[in-house]
């Protein structure tokens, strides 16, 4: 594939899957937390509507593939896999991309990364020394705010924290399109964790 073709075949939208083999891992990543959110797959600007009128499904799944996701597009951000800067990429780039129009992009990028996605991926709880993390749903109008009554306390939006992560890998697409730079880091990182088998058995 060509490096434009790589791209493509990396952010193809959520959709049925038609033939096995080797897909795009966020393809399957967008249909996984869809699927998790939802029950289904469906148009992504219709998900927050469906789950707003027919009910949620795996409400923490969803945050688990959400912030994976995250992990995902931080490597290909940043050119690199390196053990020791995960929190660095991952971090910079939800500031950059998920929450841009955030009071404080850092300080909601640093609670995301430290309240919510380490504890939840790690221990599969909430717990954090300096943060006291309560999850609301069914109340897209925002991601993460925190409580100006109680230091510390943080509200985070299931249905918000998606349509950031929708958001967030949207306009690091449309950047990456135009950016020589950030297409070399792509292309960097697309050999590792651009693809992913599924269903293919050997010899068919």
């Amino acid at each position: 594939m060509t490096l434009e073709e790589k791209v493509a075949f990396f952010f193809k939208p959520p959709a049925p899957i038609t033939e096995l083999g080797t897909l795009s891992s966020l393809f399957l990543l967008r249909r996984e937390a869809q699927d998790c959110l939802i029950g289904k797959v469906m148009e992504e600007d219709a998900v927050i509507d469906e789950a707003m009128t027919r009910g949620e499904h795996r409400l923490f799944a969803t945050l688990m593939v959400v912030t994976a996701g995250v992990d995902l597009l931080a490597k290909f951000y940043a050119g690199s896999d390196d053990i020791g800067s995960v929190g660095a990429r991952f971090k910079e780039f939800a500031a950059r991309y998920m929450f841009p129009n955030a009071a404080n992009p850092t300080r909601s990028a640093e609670i995301l990364y430290q309240g919510l996605r380490n504890p939840l991926l790690h221990s599969f709880t909430l717990y954090d020394r300096k943060l006291e993390i309560s999850l609301v749903n069914r109340q897209p109008q925002f991601d993460i705010i925190e409580n100006p009554e109680k230091t510390g306390h943080v509200l985070i939006s299931i249905e918000g924290l998606y349509l950031a992560f929708v958001r967030g890998l949207r306009a690091y697409h449309a950047e990456l399109v135009n950016s020589a730079d950030l297409l070399g880091k792509f292309e960097s990182m697309f050999e590792k964790y651009g693809s992913t088998g599924f269903g293919a058995m050997p010899g068919q």
